[in-house]
């Protein structure tokens, strides 16, 4: 079974990521790129950027700061009790971008598995 966009929001969301944020736009559009081949988690910045830059009209640097805008904002007034459980108990600072969309997908991937 795959994720849904719906399941990649509601994901999202309760993670504290603002649905208002570009990058949460951004967040939707390459965690379904990268659970259609996981292998461009290893290609974010090559691969997912640019073409979540070309569907929005937008240039890949414009995405890469609103995706980290929106993290950023999820980590500072985000669920603890939700981000702990993806990334870790003692995980206080920000994910990395390309860190977050690979715990994401890996956590989506099994869960509807």
């Amino acid at each position: 079974m795959e994720a849904t966009n719906h399941e990649i929001a509601k994901q999202l969301l309760s993670l504290g990521v603002p649905p208002q944020h570009m990058g949460y736009a951004y967040l939707v559009s390459a965690i379904e790129m990268a659970l259609e081949d996981q292998m461009l988690l290893h290609s974010i910045t090559t691969c997912i950027y640019p073409e979540v830059a070309r569907k929005f009209f937008t240039t890949e640097h414009s995405v890469e700061r609103c995706i980290r805008t929106s993290i950023t904002a999820a980590w500072q007034d985000g669920d603890r009790e939700v981000q702990a459980e993806l990334f870790g108990k003692y995980r206080k600072e920000r994910p990395s971008n390309a860190n977050f969309i690979a715990v994401l997908t890996t956590y989506l991937l099994y869960k509807t598995a």
